[in-house]
C-alpha cells in the first residue's frame, strides 16, 4: 500500500460537522461555508483536506469525497483546467500577432511562442491523463494532500538556509561580496567558489525569486527524498557549479559578475524527483513522471533561454546531478508509513 493512500484521522477533532483541515499550519476550521468554498475552488493542489458530518473527524482530499461533493469538486477542477487552456491559447495568439507585427522581434516572439506551445501541449496531455477520469484525478488529490501533510520540515529547512545566506550577503556582506564569493571562471585555484557561488545570489530580487521557487520545490520533493533532501540540494548545486566551471571554455560561457544562485541545487531536487517517479511508477499517481518532466523542462530549460548561457548549463548539470542521486534514493512511498522517515532533512 502506498503511504499517501490513507485518509487522515485528526488526533483531537471528532466533531460530526463539516470541517476543513489545513495541514501546513495544523489547523481545523469548522463550518459549511468554508467547506463549500474549498469545494468551489476546484483546486487539487490546495493544501486543504475536508470532512463531512458522516466522517467524524476523518479528513481526505476533496477529490475522493462521497457524492455529491466529490463529483462537484471534479467538475469544478475540469472547468478550471479549460479556463487555463483558454488563457494559454490567447497568450499564444498574442505572441504570434506580435511576431507578425514586429518582424525585427521575431526571435523573442518565437521563443515565447515555443514556451507557450510546450505549456499548451502539456496541458492537453494532462487534461487527458490526470483530469480524464475520477480515479486518476482522485489519485492526484490524495498525493498532493499527503505532500502538504509532510512538507513542513523541508519548508523550514529551506527558509533557514535562505535567511542565513541572505543575512550573510545582504546584511553583513559588503559591496565586494559578489566579487569575493561568486564563481569566477578566471579565478584559478579558488575552488571554494564552487561552494560559495552555489549558495549566494546576484541581488535581493534574485534571492527572493529563488527563495520562492525553492519553497515550491521543497513542498513536493522533500517528503519523497526524505533524508536525501538536504544532500541533494547542497551537493547538486556544488556539482552543477563545478561542472560548469570545468566546461566553460568548451561552451564559451561568460558571466558579467560571476556565476551565483541556488538554482543548480533546486534543479537537482527536480532531477531526482523525475528519476524517482520513473523508477517507482506504481508508488506515484498515474503519469506523475510526465508532470515532473514538464516541470523540469519549463522551469530549468525553457526559462533559461531568456538568461545567460551559463545559467542554462548550470541548470542542466543540476538536473543531471539530481538524476544520479535519484538512482540511489529508496522508495519511501510504498513502505509502511510507520517506517517512513518523517521530518528528516
Amino acid at each position: 500500500m502506498r503511504v499517501w493512500d490513507k485518509n487522515f484521522t485528526h488526533p483531537t477533532f471528532r466533531s460530526a460537522e463539516y470541517a476543513v483541515y489545513y495541514p501546513l499550519v495544523d489547523a481545523v476550521k469548522v463550518g459549511r461555508e468554508r467547506f463549500d468554498k474549498v469545494l468551489g475552488q476546484g483546486n487539487p493542489l490546495a493544501p486543504a483536506m475536508l470532512s463531512t458530518p458522516e466522517m467524524g473527524g476523518v479528513f481526505c482530499s476533496a477529490s475522493v469525497l462521497a457524492e455529491p461533493h466529490g463529483d462537484f469538486f471534479f467538475r469544478r477542477a475540469r472547468r478550471n483546467r479549460r479556463l487555463v487552456m483558454g488563457v494559454l491559447v490567447f497568450y499564444g495568439c498574442v505572441c504570434l500577432v506580435f511576431g507578425l507585427t514586429y518582424p525585427d522581434e521575431w526571435k523573442a516572439s518565437l521563443t515565447f511562442l515555443s514556451v507557450t506551445g510546450v505549456m499548451l501541449l502539456y496541458g492537453l496531455m494532462d487534461s487527458k491523463l490526470s483530469f480524464g477520469t475520477r480515479s486518476a484525478f482522485a489519485e492526484r488529490g490524495k498525493f498532493y494532500n499527503w505532500l502538504a501533510q509532510k512538507c513542513r520540515p523541508y519548508l523550514i529547512t529551506v527558509a533557514l538556509i535562505y535567511l542565513a545566506t541572505g543575512i550573510a550577503q545582504f546584511g553583513i556582506g559588503g559591496n565586494d561580496f559578489i566579487e569575493d564569493y561568486a564563481l569566477d571562471y578566471a579565478a584559478n585555484g579558488e575552488y571554494w567558489r564552487i561552494v560559495s557561488g552555489s549558495l549566494i545570489h546576484g541581488s535581493v530580487a534574485h534571492w527572493l525569486t529563488n527563495f520562492t521557487m525553492a519553497l515550491v520545490i521543497a513542498s513536493f520533493a522533500g517528503p519523497v527524498l526524505s533524508t536525501y533532501f538536504l544532500t541533494t540540494f547542497i551537493c547538486g548545486g556544488i556539482f552543477a557549479f563545478g561542472l560548469d566551471w570545468t566546461v566553460y571554455e568548451f561552451f564559451k560561457l561568460q558571466t558579467a559578475d560571476g556565476l551565483v544562485g541556488t538554482s543548480g541545487g533546486m534543479a537537482a531536487l527536480v532531477g531526482a524527483q523525475v528519476v524517482l517517479s520513473l523508477r517507482f511508477r506504481a508508488s506515484y499517481p498515474r503519469y506523475f513522471y510526465v508532470t515532473m518532466l514538464y516541470f523540469a523542462v519549463v522551469t530549468f530549460v525553457a526559462a533559461s533561454l531568456f538568461i545567460a548561457k551559463s545559467s542554462l548549463t548550470c541548470h542542466v548539470f543540476g538536473l543531471l546531478a539530481g538524476a544520479m542521486i535519484g538512482l540511489l534514493v529508496p522508495d519511501y512511498l510504498s513502505i509502511n508509513e510507520n517506517a517512513t522517515p518523517e521530518g528528516g532533512v
